[in-house]
């Protein structure tokens, strides 16, 4: 059925499908991938959701994910986090005492300053 699937969707990786569904079909794990990446859309990759890409651009590996993704951070499309929560992360990580007084002091300046 998977196979059946990506070829009638004309899937881009039908024949990496088919191998998998011919090969480890038989266990319920391998007919299970073949099945999810069948009817997961071709143009996404499948860390687009995990990285906040959740459109996708097409074909490409996972190098030109996380390139999208810094591309959106730049533009503005990817959420960064703003000061108060990355100056809260800071205050976390200095009462449980990863970083000293100074470092949380020089390292919030940096955060105001930027």
């Amino acid at each position: 059925m998977p196979t059946v699937i990506a070829f009638k969707r004309n899937h881009a990786y039908k024949n990496i499908i088919l191998v998998i569904n011919l090969v480890f079909g038989w266990t319920g794990a391998g007919w299970a991938i073949a099945a999810i990446w069948a009817v997961f859309p071709s143009e996404k990759s499948l860390i687009d959701p995990v990285l906040g890409n959740v459109t996708g651009t097409g074909q490409r590996n996972a190098g030109d994910t996380f390139g999208a993704k810094t591309y959106g951070e730049k533009r503005g499309f990817v959420k960064e986090k703003d000061d108060h929560e990355r100056i809260q992360e800071l205050a976390k990580m200095f009462e449980s005492g990863a970083i000293s007084e100074e470092e949380f002091k020089a390292l919030k300046k940096k955060i105001i300053e930027s």
